[in-house]
């Protein structure tokens, strides 16, 4: 059976972050973060083989896929990425989740997870 996708927008100070979520909000979070060249629409088919007892939300980083890109002038560090994920904890109201990630996004969850200790429950 496919898993419900919802398809949304979270305002940051830059632009819009894309988001897509499969499976029912009320299931323990799991939130995939993707690699430097690719977008959220990488974990669709990985989605789909994984259980239906938990909520999966991807986004697309600032600059990939449908996300706006962030505005021209310092330099993009994994810092502002940190931050975009830090608006998507907030937004969603988590307070532990569990993190799935690949490439660039695995340093990411690293940072995240000194930076904001004990949200993070398992990390993938």
């Amino acid at each position: 059976m496919k898993k419900v996708t919802k398809e949304w927008t979270v305002d940051a100070t830059w632009g819009k972050i894309a988001m897509i979520s499969w499976g029912n909000p009320a299931n323990p979070p799991i939130l995939l973060v993707h690699g430097f060249m690719d977008s959220a629409a990488t974990f669709i088919l990985l989605v789909e083989q994984l259980p239906d007892t938990f909520y999966y939300v991807a986004f697309d980083m600032p600059g990939h896929g449908k996300s706006d890109p962030f505005l021209p002038g310092p330099i993009v560090s994994h810092l502002a990425i940190v931050e975009t994920v830090r608006i998507i904890v907030k937004h969603m109201n988590w307070t532990k989740f569990a993190y799935l990630s690949h490439s660039m996004g695995f340093s990411i969850g690293i940072l995240y997870n000194h930076l904001f200790p004990g949200k993070i429950v398992k990390m993938i």
